[in-house]
């Protein structure tokens, strides 16, 4: 055990996952060796029980540093040993009720799989996470061992510790050969290379007038960091508060909206306009406008006849009205209307598909299987692959993504407990994700 020689007061760690009995990836584990090398950063290996009680670490890893205890990052996030099993399919399964207090927790796991605990009325909520494997799959030949090697990812958490209370994580997959990209650049056969090579960012879901401004100048400076040549997915880009069905018969939550926004249906277009075309510029690359439920307002707005009587939104909801007889979408229709929008704009209707590098970008999350409620697992049948918005909390599963949201971590209608982050999703050529998290003004130290 040699835990007593890590540095604590090291501000980078990299963290993953060993198992006994298992070989190593000898590329993977050069690359990190130069990942460390060039950002001064500790690696830790968590150890796993190998396919039997008599399996040792192979001995090129046990004169690494081993941390076999709980161990302490800083104040809020810790290693803790559950002794997972390797071949567990959801090492997360019956562990969130551990995560009590303040504190983020990495567990040793062959797999990478992250979900977000509300944390009492506290901003921030509570991350629980697992690390990924430098070593090879070591499973059984039986049913859940074969979905153990299936499942097993190369890869490891890195932890940026800003002071002894904040800190910032990103999980890094590598690809079978060892290889791996993260935002300080792409590892290759024990090299680094620092153009980064992009090609899209799924941005949390935006809902103008919502928007948190910490987040969304992390979001610019992101696009910018990326090469600026990258392409933008927004979900929920229209909010609908001045013509929501939610806000019926709410008479004060009503006149609260009329006070902020004047429950102007024109206003919000042309603010909604603004805020696309802010990102539209800031890129080379499109901007694709994901069909959304909160876009979708619009079209239930007039479905239900609502404009009718609508004082000062009569006449523009009637012109809309119309737009949609004419086969036209009421939200493209009503931002053109009302202004130009940039030319590499571009809108993703319902159930269309739009796959990049075999992830799903043009599905928002809100709907399942036959129109029903979605969940991560009902996403991940139906695409295998996928990065979605709706939740806006940060998840992550196998090949299953979604980030989180653009807005205020409190908004009118996540009263109590919230595990809402504020997190957006990079899809990097390599075909690997990361999910970029904004903390207290930061998304990386």
């Amino acid at each position: 055990m040699l835990e007593d020689l890590i540095n604590k007061m090291a501000s980078r760690y990299v963290i993953t996952s060993v198992q006994k009995g298992a070989r190593y990836s000898k590329n993977l584990l050069k690359n990190i060796d130069k990942y460390c090398e060039v950002n001064d950063a500790q690696l830790i290996l968590l150890p796993m029980d190998g396919r039997t009680v008599d399996d040792e670490l192979h001995k090129d890893l046990q004169v690494r540093n081993i941390v076999e205890r709980d161990f302490s990052i800083n104040k809020n996030i810790k290693i803790s040993n559950y002794h997972i099993k390797p071949q567990q399919i959801n090492p997360l399964t019956g562990i969130e009720r551990f995560a009590q207090g303040d504190k983020s927790f990495i567990f040793a796991g062959t797999k990478q799989v992250l979900k977000y605990v509300a944390n009492s009325y506290d901003d921030i909520p509570k991350a629980i996470m697992t690390t990924g494997a430098l070593t090879l799959p070591n499973y059984r030949n039986n049913r859940i061992g074969n979905i153990a090697k299936k499942d097993h990812e190369l890869g490891f958490v890195v932890v940026e510790k800003q002071n002894n209370q904040l800190f910032h994580f990103r999980q890094v997959k590598a690809l079978k050969n060892g290889n791996f990209t993260d935002i300080l650049g792409n590892y290759k056969n024990g090299k680094v290379y620092k153009d980064l090579k992009t090609n899209a960012l799924i941005v949390g879901d935006l809902h103008p007038y919502d928007t948190n401004k910490t987040h969304e100048n992390n979001t610019f400076e992101q696009i910018k960091y990326f090469g600026g040549k990258l392409d933008l997915y927004l979900h929920d880009t229209f909010n609908g508060r001045s013509i929501s069905h939610h806000y019926n018969k709410h008479n004060i939550r009503q006149h609260e909206v009329y006070l902020e926004q004047g429950l102007n249906l024109e206003k919000e277009l042309e603010f909604t306009l603004r805020a696309i075309n802010k990102y539209a510029k800031a890129t080379k690359g499109k901007v694709y406008i994901v069909a959304s439920n909160h876009d979708e307002h619009l079209y239930r707005y007039l479905d239900e006849g609502r404009f009718v009587g609508d004082k000062g939104n009569s006449y523009l909801g009637a012109i809309l009205y119309a737009s949609i007889i004419d086969g036209y979408n009421p939200l493209e229709f009503g931002l053109r209307y009302v202004g130009s929008l940039e030319k590499n704009v571009e809108f993703i209707e319902r159930d269309s598909g739009h796959k990049v590098l075999g992830y799903e970008l043009g599905n928002h999350g809100d709907l399942g299987a036959n129109g029903g409620r979605s969940s991560p697992r009902s996403i991940e049948a139906a695409n295998s692959k996928s990065i979605t918005g709706h939740g806006h909390s940060a998840f992550k599963i196998r090949n299953t993504y979604r980030v989180g949201t653009s807005t205020n971590l409190r908004l009118d209608y996540n009263r109590g407990y919230s595990n809402w982050t504020n997190t957006n999703g990079v899809l990097y050529s390599d075909g690997t994700v990361q999910l970029l998290n904004s903390i207290k003004k930061k998304w990386r130290i």
